[in-house]
C-alpha cells in the first residue's frame, strides 16, 4: 500500500513540474511573398509538455500557440501582428490585400469557432486590423509561405536556429510526412444548407 502512495506522489510531482515548463522559441524568418518582393518575419510559438502516461508513449510537447509580426512592403507600408492558438502558414500581399492564413490548435479551433467544413482561420488587413473572412474568400494564387515545420526545427533538432532562411525552409517543409494542411490551402466543400 506504501508502495502504491509513493508512486501515486511521484507521479502527481512530475504532472505538477511539468505543467509549468513551457518551450518558447522566438526567430526571425525570411518569407517571399506573391510578387516576389521578400520580407522578414518576427515569430514565436510556444509549446507545452503533456503527459500521456495512460496511452503509453509518455511525455512530449504540443504546440500552444503563436506569434508573427511583420513590415509589409508598399501599397500597405504598415507593421503588422497577430497572435493566437493557431500556427500561421501564409503572410502574403497579393492584389494590394495582406493575407494571413493559420492552423488553429485543438484549443484554438473552440476559440477562432472554427465551422466544421474549414481547416484553417483566415484574415484579410483592413483599417481596423487584421478582419477574419471566410477561407473562400481567400484568392487561390495565395499559398502557404512561412515556416510549417516549427516541431521539426524548434523542438527535434536542438540547438534552435535564431533564423529560419528559405532554404531551411524548403529543406524541412519538402518532408513528404508533413501534414498536407500546411503544404497547401487545402479547401473543402462548403456544405450544402
Amino acid at each position: 500500500m506504501k508502495l502504491v502512495r509513493l508512486l501515486l506522489v511521484v507521479i502527481g510531482m512530475y504532472g505538477v513540474t511539468a505543467c509549468a515548463a513551457d518551450r518558447v522559441y522566438q526567430w526571425t524568418e525570411d518569407v517571399v511573398l506573391s510578387g516576389g518582393q521578400k520580407i522578414v518575419a518576427d515569430r514565436r510559438a510556444v509549446f507545452e509538455v503533456t503527459n500521456d502516461l495512460l496511452g503509453g508513449r509518455g511525455p512530449g510537447w504540443l504546440f500552444k500557440e503563436a506569434s508573427i509580426a511583420a513590415n509589409l512592403p508598399a501599397p500597405i507600408s504598415k507593421r503588422v501582428s497577430l497572435e493566437g492558438r493557431l500556427a500561421p502558414i501564409v503572410l502574403d500581399v497579393f492584389n494590394g490585400a495582406a493575407y494571413l492564413v493559420g492552423v488553429p490548435t485543438a484549443i484554438g479551433e473552440d476559440q477562432w469557432k472554427v465551422p466544421s467544413h474549414e481547416l484553417y482561420v483566415a484574415f484579410r488587413l483592413g483599417d481596423q486590423g487584421w478582419q477574419r473572412i471566410p477561407l473562400r474568400d481567400v484568392p487561390e494564387s495565395v499559398r502557404p509561405n512561412l515556416l510549417a515545420s516549427v516541431r521539426t526545427v524548434f523542438l527535434d533538432r536542438p540547438p534552435a536556429p535564431s533564423h529560419v532562411s528559405l532554404e531551411l525552409k524548403s529543406k524541412v517543409d519538402s518532408r513528404p510526412e508533413l501534414d498536407r494542411r500546411y503544404k497547401t490551402i487545402v479547401r473543402l466543400p462548403t456544405p450544402s444548407k
